[in-house]
């Protein structure tokens, strides 16, 4: 999931003065399930927080923007159930990790790099990684400048080029208002946005993902990944998918208004040896939304079987 705070401005705007700021309990089944596999790793300075649970080969799922390791919370069981290690790390300045100090730029590659520093501080060198949003694009750029760590990527509904969309976050004041709007209410109304079923947006998830908001420093480095992620790295990178060597996994939301199918469709067709799959009734975190298919396709991706541990063909479900 992504949580993207431009949502609805315009009426934010006029209702700061009557919203107060309630953030919950988050969800105590997933605290329950997680907190005591959570490790802080020093990156060079600062700490990233990370969910590091199980056995086996490792794979490492890294969330989108405005997200944390709760992006995966209906899916790190398939995976443990497979014989897996999960690894969850929380971005830099995201989740329960630490905002590293100035002049740090929140790019595609720095991003990246910092997981990386995280992982060879857990001993992890070879890896399967699954990437969400603007996680998926880091996914990316670890595949494509450390292809030989990646045994495979999946990317879902990922920041493989720059939607236009983001762009209207990057206007001036963005964290002013955010600290001004920030609480439950405005992340019921961007999940709302996230996903095509409203339904499926519980009050425990929309308690969850306010937490970081009671983190002083956690809107303005909001502000600046918006700004600063899309860099000339990741420009270059996303004109040179054709050169990519990992095998890849797109899988996407059909009613993603955010990043639309059409990249992945073009990111599937640029890259050798890459499948795309297209999760009907789900906007952009079909992990989420459509947990069960979405399951069968990381069931396929780790285990490399050809058909779905739900009965289901490849593609379109």
């Amino acid at each position: 999931m992504a949580i993207y705070f431009g949502v609805l401005l315009a009426t934010c705007t006029v209702m700061i003065s009557g919203c107060t700021k309630d953030f919950g309990p988050g969800d105590k089944t997933w605290h329950a399930q997680v907190d005591s596999h959570r490790k802080k790793v020093d990156v060079g300075g600062y700490c990233l927080n990370v969910v590091d649970k199980g056995e086996g080969e490792p794979v490492v799922m890294i969330h989108g923007f405005a997200d944390s390791a709760y992006s995966f919370h209906k899916n790190i069981q398939t995976v443990l159930d497979l014989g897996f290690r999960v690894i969850l790390p929380e971005q830099p300045g995201l989740g329960k990790s630490e905002a590293p100090l100035e002049p740090y730029i929140y790019s595609v590659e720095n991003q990246a790099e910092a997981i990386l520093i995280l992982l060879d501080n857990l001993g992890i060198d070879r890896f399967f990684v699954v990437g969400h949003s603007m996680g998926g694009g880091i996914a990316l750029y670890l595949a494509a400048h450390h292809p030989k760590r990646i045994k495979k990527a999946m990317i879902i509904d990922g920041a493989c080029y720059e939607p236009k969309r983001y762009r209207l976050l990057t206007m001036p004041g963005i964290a002013w208002i955010g600290k001004a709007i920030a609480g439950k209410w405005i992340v019921r109304l961007a999940l709302y946005d996230v996903f095509q079923d409203n339904l499926k947006v519980t009050e425990s998830m929309v308690s969850e993902y306010a937490q970081p908001l009671k983190k002083p420093e956690y809107i303005p480095v909001l502000a600046k990944l918006l700004e600063q992620y899309f860099s000339k790295e990741h420009d270059v990178m996303s004109r040179t998918y054709a050169h990519l060597s990992v095998p890849l996994n797109v899988v996407w939301g059909q009613q993603d208004t955010w990043i639309p199918p059409e990249f992945g469709r073009k990111l599937a067709a640029e890259v050798p040896n890459a499948s795309f799959h297209l999760l009907k009734d789900a906007g952009h975190s079909p992990h989420q939304e459509q947990s069960e298919k979405f399951n069968s396709l990381l069931y396929m991706f780790l285990t490399d079987c050809g058909t779905a541990m739900w009965g289901q063909p490849f593609g379109r479900f």
